[in-house]
């Protein structure tokens, strides 16, 4: 025999509990825009996407425009490499 719970407790009840996130559905983008032209499009709000599209163009980011090497590190590595080619390479000690 089943008796009934006090208060009508436990077990999933239809319609209870928040409401789950519609996600948006993703927007078509051309074909013709690279990562940082579209990311610049969005920045101006020409184009509307989606948060998924807008991570996704930022993590592709990286792969498609690399940074560019012109810092005072890279300039002194350069200048670096351009003087030990100035120097022969020492020969190591005969050893019989």
């Amino acid at each position: 025999m089943t008796v009934p719970r006090k208060g009508g407790h436990g077990g999933a009840r239809p319609g209870a509990g928040r409401p789950r996130k519609t996600q948006p559905k993703p927007v078509p983008v051309s074909d013709d825009l690279d990562m940082l032209s579209l990311l610049e499009a969005v920045a101006r709000g020409e184009i509307k996407i989606t948060p998924l599209q807008l991570r996704a163009a930022i993590a592709a980011l990286p792969y498609t425009h690399p940074k560019a090497d012109t810092g005072k590190k890279a300039e002194r590595q350069k200048a670096a490499e351009a003087a030990v080619l100035r120097f022969p390479k020492p020969v190591p000690p005969k050893t019989r």
